[in-house]
């Protein structure tokens, strides 16, 4: 009897062994899997706000061209109606 229980006790603890062997494993392996995650995302995001600063850049580089294209085509047109009244006052002379 002492036997049979000294047995069972001692499988017990193996099998309590293993398992406490076989979870602290697999905690370092799944703590390694989730770092090398976070690092990846971490890469993703740190791209991203590189690619954000890039097309901010750009978007000022546009927003200056359309205000210089804006002041050109006010003087253009600025420039269209001076030349318009100057012919009209040609033609008002003419007349």
């Amino acid at each position: 009897m002492i036997q049979e229980n000294t047995t069972l006790i001692l499988f017990l603890l193996f099998i309590c062994t293993s398992l406490c062997i076989y979870f602290f494993i697999d905690s370092k392996n799944q703590k390694s899997r989730n770092k090398l995650q976070f690092d990846v995302i971490y890469n993703q995001i740190a791209k991203e706000k590189i690619l954000k600063e890039h097309y901010k850049k750009d978007s000022i580089k546009i927003e200056e061209s359309k205000e210089r294209l804006q002041q050109k085509l006010l003087h253009l047109k600025t420039n269209i109606n001076t030349f318009d009244h100057s012919l009209q006052e040609l033609y008002d002379l003419i007349l």
